[in-house]
């Protein structure tokens, strides 16, 4: 094919499939590396990784919007391929699923643990303001000196 030629939509749909799938196994890595930056309590790695994560989130959702038409018509962009590209295709397009399945399940997961941290944090902040009121009502029990003293006019 020359280089000026469009691209056909078989060639477009296999091209955005592929770069879907580079996309999804690189979120991939970054949530394992996220889930081992939770487990070592390392929040400005975590911070890094979101950052990272970001870029490649929006992409691999605009690939989704432009897969969209292709996706309402299915079977009939399907039938216009070549059986071994057909099946290339559909191979492709059943591991980019899956893939973003398991990343969405270990992000909710890494969410759900995210959440439970905070709230023993929260837990522990609350324990310290109680037992800094504690510590302040011992103080008002220790004699500091007399408070009203007798002076001779």
């Amino acid at each position: 094919m020359a280089a000026h030629e469009p691209k056909t939509d078989a060639a477009c749909l296999a091209g955005l499939l592929e770069r879907q799938h580079e996309v999804v196994a690189a979120l991939t890595d970054l949530s394992r590396r996220q889930g081992e930056r939770i487990d070592a309590g390392d929040d400005d790695g975590i911070l890094s990784i979101l950052a990272e994560r970001q870029p490649l989130v929006e992409e691999f959702s605009a690939l989704s919007a432009r897969l969209l038409p292709y996706r309402a018509a299915w079977e009939r962009h399907l039938s216009t391929l070549a059986p071994a590209q057909r099946e290339q295709v559909h191979r492709r397009a059943e591991l980019v699923s899956s893939l973003a399945a398991a990343l969405a399940a270990r992000d909710e997961a890494d969410r759900r643990r995210l959440a439970a941290r905070r709230d023993e944090l929260a837990d522990e902040l609350a324990a310290m303001g109680t037992r800094r009121g504690a510590i302040a009502a011992y103080r008002g029990l220790v004699p500091g000196g007399a408070t009203y003293q007798d002076r001779e006019a």
